[in-house]
């Protein structure tokens, strides 16, 4: 980081001296955007629509629960008491859930993710960058997705 401003002043005074630099600069600056352009409007995690499927199903009555780091991030999407965070070491916990938003899937241990995966036959894949998943008893209703 504290060599950028120094390859930039670099950059300007070379293309100041050889102009012809100029078209190889933006070549460069032209690459880098479009590799980037993909992901500029793909969400990074699925917090946002998470919260509003997870507050659907708690107002409809159904026990939603969290498993692995994506919780605290998500209760800024919900009311209070909208779901309920799991250890991800607890899968005897699982039995009082409805539904299980999994948001963040690192360090959650594999015995979790396959008891989640045996006891919830629905899943809702919430296309982010890392993405979000929920698992339910019963089919998501399309309307919430």
């Amino acid at each position: 980081m504290w060599a950028i401003p120094v390859v930039a002043v670099g950059v300007v005074d070379a293309t100041r001296r050889y102009p012809a630099l100029l078209l190889l600069v933006f070549v460069m600056i032209a690459s880098q955007v479009w590799v980037q352009v993909g992901d500029w409007y793909t969400p990074e995690f699925a917090h946002k629509p998470a919260g509003a499927i997870v507050q659907n199903r708690h107002d409809s009555g159904e026990e939603v629960c969290s498993v692995g780091f994506g919780g605290g991030p998500l209760s800024g999407y919900t009311g209070p008491n909208a779901f309920v965070e799991i250890r991800p070491e607890h899968t005897e916990d699982l039995k009082e859930c409805d539904d299980v938003v999994v948001l963040v899937t690192e360090m959650i241990p594999r015995s979790m993710l396959s008891a989640i995966d045996a006891r919830y036959p629905y899943k809702l894949v919430l296309p982010t960058q890392e993405n979000g998943t929920i698992y339910s008893k019963e089919p998501i209703p399309r309307r919430l997705q």
